[in-house]
This record gives C-alpha cells, sequence and structure tokens, in this order.
C-alpha cells in the first residue's frame, strides 16, 4: 500500500503476541495480527460489541539492541472499534480492532520500539 493511501497515524507491524482481553468479568484470550501504538488486530472466538470498553494485557517482546530479549507485560485500556465475522475452518471467528484509549507513555514507547523492529526485520526479508 503506498504512503498515500495510508490513512493510520502510527505505523502498525505484523505481530504474533499472546493477548488477553478483559470485559465485565470475563476473559479472552487471543492472538494479536498486527499492533501499533494506537491499537490492535486479533481475531477472537466470540464476538464483543462495538463500542465496549475493554481491558488489555499482552506480552510485548522486548527489543534489546537489534535482537528480542525477554517480555514486558503491557496493561492498558480500549474500545472495540470494528468487528468482522469470519468463517474459517468450520468455525466462526472475530476479527476485531481494539482503540487503545488508556496505555502509559512507556507502554506506548516500548510498543513504538516493537513495531520499528518488526518493519526493519520485514524490509531486511525483501
Amino acid at each position: 500500500m503506498s504512503d498515500q493511501l495510508e490513512r493510520r497515524k502510527y505505523p502498525r507491524a505484523k505481530a504474533d503476541i499472546s493477548l488477553k482481553i478483559a470485559r465485565t468479568g470475563e476473559i479472552v484470550q487471543s492472538k494479536i495480527h498486527d499492533i501499533s501504538c494506537s491499537g490492535i488486530h486479533c481475531q477472537l472466538n466470540q464476538p464483543i460489541k462495538l463500542m465496549t470498553k475493554v481491558v488489555i494485557i499482552l506480552l510485548l517482546p522486548r527489543i534489546a539492541g537489534e535482537k528480542i530479549d525477554d517480555f514486558d507485560k503491557i496493561k492498558g485500556q480500549g474500545v472495540v472499534v470494528r468487528i468482522q465475522e469470519v468463517a474459517e475452518r468450520d468455525e466462526i471467528l472475530y476479527n476485531t480492532a481494539v482503540f487503545f484509549t488508556d496505555l502509559s507513555k512507556k507502554d506506548k514507547d516500548k510498543i513504538t520500539r516493537f513495531v520499528e523492529y518488526k518493519l526493519s526485520e520485514q524490509e531486511k526479508d525483501f
């Protein structure tokens, strides 16, 4: 996609990160498809209604120099801004986008470093 067509304010990178989403006492576990410091895109096995407030907990790989070294626990709040039902391998799944509404500057900086690392790795593959 060209830079002219990209509407996102923050870069986004593909990632395979474990995720927990908590809403009113219920925890949904998933994997993140991609991440930026403004939000995540993941696939859930159950729907969450649009505009639902959620707590996000993820273990973000920590970048040390040019490699991944351990993990940082990131916890913040968000709101579901997009959901799309998809059929996959005889089951219904839900592609879900969550916009961060409360995330510390420290955690945003960690996500930014991770995204920059992932994007530089992808460039090396080309």
